[in-house]
């Protein structure tokens, strides 16, 4: 489970995100996020819970985006939920015109999120039969 709350941050916005002040994932630490069709961003952690969620968010003149990321475990599953929302005048109107977009990348980052997931816990099923198999 440690390894999900890194893998959310840096798997969900693979090849689209850097971290900027080296901190790790922590409440303070900044990345910059470049998604197709539109400008880079900087989002600033707010909100951590190791191996369970984060929040970070991106402020500017008129408002802030806000993109909350939760890690559920489950009898043998693992759900994990993203969620986007505007807050301010300017932000709700970004977010009103680019509702589709929006809704599309997280769409996007979660089957990336998923199928990374998906190969993790076979490569763990694969070394653990390997290691079975020697002993």
């Amino acid at each position: 489970m440690q390894s999900l709350g890194f893998h959310i941050a840096h798997i969900v916005y693979t090849n689209y995100e850097s971290a900027l002040n080296g901190t790790g994932l922590k409440v303070g630490a900044k990345y910059r996020v470049a998604q197709p069709k539109l400008r880079p961003a900087t989002y600033e952690v707010t909100e951590y819970v190791p191996n369970r969620r984060f929040t970070w968010v991106q402020k500017f003149a008129g408002g802030a985006m806000i993109a909350d990321h939760r890690v559920v475990p489950g009898e043998g599953a693992t759900k994990v939920e993203l969620s986007f929302a505007s807050k301010g005048l300017l932000a709700n109107i970004a977010g009103n015109l680019f509702s589709g977009m929006i809704r599309n990348y997280v769409a996007t980052k979660a089957r990336s999120l998923k199928k990374r997931c998906d190969n993790l816990a076979e490569e763990a099923a694969h070394a653990r039969s390997l290691s079975s198999e020697s002993a």
